[in-house]
């Protein structure tokens, strides 16, 4: 069973009638937020871009029925480049490095931009 999303619920009650053909889950983690932007939004493909390997294999195991959402390996930001991810044990604390992370447990990731997609 699916629970409804309060993202989902607020957007659908600001913007009565809002029908998104695309939606981008950006950081999508394991899947949570792109498996409720499917069943709130029936009408829409998720693309679902997480950039940590080992969190992105999750992901994909969570969607694998729903042919709605795309996952992709991939961070998305203003340049395309690889990057830095500081890499946490909670996987939603995750995070493109700042200088003071270079030293910290961390992954090489590609990123791109949402127009370079």
């Amino acid at each position: 069973m699916i629970r409804k999303s309060p993202l989902v619920e607020t957007v659908k009650r600001r913007l009565p009638g809002y029908a998104p053909e695309i939606v981008f889950d950006v950081g999508a983690n394991i899947g949570s937020t792109a498996i409720a932007l499917a069943a709130g939004f029936p009408g829409a493909t998720v693309y679902a871009f997480e950039p940590v390997e080992a969190t992105f294999r999750i992901l994909v195991e969570n969607v694998m029925t729903r042919d709605r959402i795309k996952p992709f390996n991939l961070a998305l930001g203003r340049r395309s480049r690889p990057v830095r991810m500081r890499i946490k044990s909670l996987s939603v604390s995750n995070r493109i490095a700042g200088w003071r992370d270079y030293l910290k447990p961390g992954a090489t990731v590609a990123m791109t931009t949402g127009d370079g997609f």
